[in-house]
């Protein structure tokens, strides 16, 4: 072995440079025997410098690589016949207690007494894979479609979500040149953009021309790019975020659909409040009666609040509060309803057995379902025809809803059917029937039948649509029996009230904003017998409850006030006389309306817009010392 002590291949300079480089150095000769090593090395791989010295330098490899790549020895002197410095490699190393690590090694040929020899440079790269791992994961948990491009502007890694909204599989699209994704026209047109890839991609965002993606069938698609140049040992890569702006497009132009659709709506409904009320006005000055007039009002006013109900619905701000409904009686108490929204010209037939099974439902979101296909049927009707609506048990699974996009479970199901003597629908407006926004109708608003998919879905049913050209519509709704059984004074929105209750002089404080929904109730709680105080926000509230707590008996509190929080009015209300019974309203469902843990709690909650009979009857439970159930 050729002995480095002295002067071999250099001076007393050349090992004190070795001895001092922050990296392990291994010089090895032709034959691969490591001849000097530094302290570094002696760290990196736990070996003294004598059990180094004329070993093969295989004993710093794993064995499984030393089979696998014939030895270090024949990467090593490759570059050494082009007696030039060899570029970088990474290989896995191995310490003198077997634990293996990542390295990366740069190779200098060095001219010895004999020959060639290969002075390595070895760096610990564990930390860097670490890092480059966290990275890797942080790219793929990401929430839009991203991809990493190196400095030649080829692709280097991308995610899940890049690889399924382009098309392709990840091993595809490794290694390929970035414009194979954003084929824009920019690029070809400026040349000069192709030197680097970080004035390209500028280029491509800045051209002002519309920036889109391509994906593997060839279709484009309208996209945003995010492009995050970062700085690599190997230069500048950039990363880029790829956002599909075909949706956002879609949704723009559908709410621009629901938009007109409501406003279509609301304005007929506010037309009918308009006459009517003036009709009643006219009435009234006549001395006669505005009975029919009022009657009209109230029932547009409640298919006002249904249409927000959908809206509500549609966008996730309805939760389901649960429990035993007979769907026979909740359709047959939509119909008298439903006749008065049904032109006169249709048919509206029935079919409800009397002997139905209960099913664990919504009561509100079951009637926005029976209402949804009702009107749905009927606005399918262009001139004379007839909508059918029936109810019955049956039992089945698989087969009952084949056209479900999930497979119905064995067992036993409520069906409600509606089916209408329509226009009937094509193939393709079948397909589309439930997206939301898609209407087959002029002005109309497209949320019906996406609602009831909704509802239906929420509900673990299914839903099955049979429709043809000229020849009507059929929807079958199939929704699990419950185990539980209807009492028939717990149907939902009914609350027994003893007629016998004997109650005196009870003295509310009514909390509420809305000047136009405050005043008629106060004037309704008055003539009901009640003494009422009103307070337009939440700090003329507290300021009444200091000031006369002891003459209150009930706090009827909207949820959305001004000043003081309805939470403050709460806490000051436990505060004072916690027996105060307290009434919750909110145009939000129960579940929807959230208060901290340590809240106190409140008697019952009532849902806006609600009927007066309806709260008179919540209050008179409340007062009565029982507990009240939700409305609404």
């Amino acid at each position: 072995m050729p002995d480095l002590s002295d002067s071999q291949p250099g001076d007393q300079r050349f090992r004190l440079a070795v001895e001092a480089a922050p990296a392990a150095m291994v010089m090895i000769d032709r034959e691969g025997r490591i001849i000097l090593v530094n302290t570094e090395t002696e760290t990196m791989f736990g070996y003294a410098r004598k059990e180094l010295l004329g070993q093969s330098v295989e004993i710093l490899l794993p064995e499984a690589v030393r089979k696998r790549q014939t030895i270090l020895r024949d990467v090593f002197f490759a570059s050494v016949k082009a007696h030039a410095m060899a570029p970088g490699r990474d290989f896995v190393a191995r310490r003198k207690d077997g634990t293996q690590f990542p390295v990366h090694i740069g190779l200098t040929p060095i001219d010895g007494p004999d020959g060639p020899w290969v002075l390595s440079s070895i760096v610990d790269i564990g930390e860097r894979k670490r890092s480059e791992e966290q990275f890797r994961l942080a790219v793929e948990a990401g929430c839009s479609a991203m991809v990493l491009v190196d400095q030649e502007g080829k692709i280097v890694l991308l995610n899940s979500h890049a690889a399924a909204l382009l098309g392709y599989e990840k091993e595809e699209l490794i290694g390929k040149e970035v414009e194979i994704l954003l084929p824009n026209p920019y690029k070809q047109s400026h040349p000069e953009h192709r030197e680097g890839l970080l004035p390209r991609a500028l280029g491509l965002v800045a051209s002002g021309k519309g920036l889109y993606a391509r994906r593997k069938d060839g279709s484009r698609f309208p996209a945003e790019v995010v492009l995050n140049p970062m700085e690599t040992g190997k230069g500048t890569w950039v990363l880029l975020c790829i956002v599909d702006l075909t949706f956002q497009s879609r949704k723009l132009e559908s709410l621009g659909v629901l938009a007109g659709g409501i406003a279509h709506d609301f304005n007929n409904l506010l037309g009918s409040i308009l006459a009517d009320s003036e009709l009643a006005i006219e009435a009234l000055a006549a001395r006669g009666s505005p009975m029919e007039e009022m009657h009209n009002i109230r029932t547009v006013a409640i298919r006002a609040a249904e249409i927000v109900r959908e809206l509500m619905i549609y966008a996730g701000h309805e939760e389901t509060h649960r429990e035993p409904i007979d769907l026979s009686w909740l359709a047959g108490e939509m119909l008298e309803l439903l006749k008065v929204s049904i032109p006169k010209h249709i048919a509206l037939k029935t079919d409800l057995s009397s002997s139905l099974p209960a099913v664990l439902g919504n009561a509100p979101q079951l009637r926005q379902l029976v209402m949804n296909l009702i009107i749905n049927a009927s606005e399918a009707i262009e001139q004379t025809g007839s909508i059918y609506l029936a109810t019955s048990h049956v039992a089945g699974g698989r087969g009952l809803a084949p056209r479900n996009p999930t497979k119905l479970t064995e067992g036993d199901y409520v069906r409600l059917e509606v089916s209408d003597t329509g226009r009937g629908m094509s193939e393709e407006e079948q397909a589309r029937v439930f997206a939301p926004f898609f209407t087959t109708k002029f002005g109309g608003r497209g949320l019906g039948l996406a609602v009831v998919q909704g509802i239906v879905r929420a509900h673990g049913g299914g839903l099955d649509l049979i429709s043809c050209r000229g020849h009507g519509t059929t929807v079958r709704i199939f929704l699990p029996c419950a185990r539980e059984h209807v009492e028939r004074d717990s149907v939902p929105g009914v609350f027994p009230v003893d007629p016998e209750l004997a109650w005196g002089p009870r003295t509310v404080l009514l909390v509420e904003d809305e000047d136009a929904l405050r005043l008629p109730l106060s004037k309704f709680l008055r003539k009901s017998g009640f003494v009422v105080f009103e307070a337009a926000d939440g700090s003329a509230a507290i300021k009444a409850l200091r000031a006369q707590p002891a003459a209150l008996d009930l706090v009827l509190l909207d949820m959305s006030i001004p000043g003081s929080s309805s939470l403050e009015v709460l806490r000051e209300v436990s505060r004072l006389r916690p027996e105060i019974k307290v009434v919750l309203t909110s145009a939000y469902s129960r579940e929807m309306v959230a208060f901290p843990s340590d809240a106190p709690p409140v008697s019952a909650f009532i849902r806006k817009p609600f009927q007066l009979s309806e709260l008179l009857k919540v209050i008179r439970r409340v007062l009565a010392g029982h507990n009240a159930r939700t409305a609404g």
